[in-house]
């Protein structure tokens, strides 16, 4: 005997009905239902995407937000590129002063460059026209007593100052 008989023959055998082991014996077996799927109860009407509310011949929320909002981002850059363009201009000029101020200095350095390089070139083809050789090397060196410099340079600066008054 078969305990485990899914075919709708259970506990029957031959028109006899057996016991199945559970306690129900000479139950005639149970029908099997039919299923029925019943279509889901119809819900409140969704509007579709397509289709719009009706908001009295007012302009709806989201879209009047959106303009506003494109609006206010307009007015924004708008603004943004004057205070750059401000911002740019100035800069420029500040630059072209700076460079203006800049050139002045440049040609102020060079025009005392200049006067000083003529200035030496004079005082040394002065030195070298008159005065002994001695004289002319006694004019290039300084020989005011320094005391941090005394002991390194002072013999030989005791040694110009005696040729130069030899005159040799």
């Amino acid at each position: 005997m078969d305990d485990f008989d899914f075919g709708g023959s259970a506990g029957v055998q031959g028109g006899q009905p057996q016991d199945n082991g559970f306690g129900d014996f000479g139950a005639p077996p149970a029908a099997p239902q039919p299923q029925t799927f019943a279509p889901p109860k119809a819900a409140a009407p969704t509007p579709n995407a397509t289709q719009q509310p009706d908001f009295g011949g007012e302009e709806p929320p989201l879209e009047k937000f959106q303009r506003e909002l494109r609006a206010r981002i307009q007015a924004k850059d708008a603004d943004s590129q004057k205070k750059s363009q401000a911002v740019r201009a100035e800069a420029k000029a500040y630059l072209e002063k700076q460079r203006a101020e800049r050139s002045v200095l440049i040609q102020g350095k060079k025009a005392a460059n200049d006067n000083e390089e003529a200035a030496k070139i004079a005082r040394r083809d002065e030195l070298f026209s008159v005065g002994t050789t001695w004289q002319r090397v006694v004019s290039m060196v300084d020989l005011s007593p320094d005391e941090k410099k005394s002991k390194k340079v002072g013999r030989m600066k005791e040694i110009f100052s005696y040729m130069q008054k030899e005159g040799k």
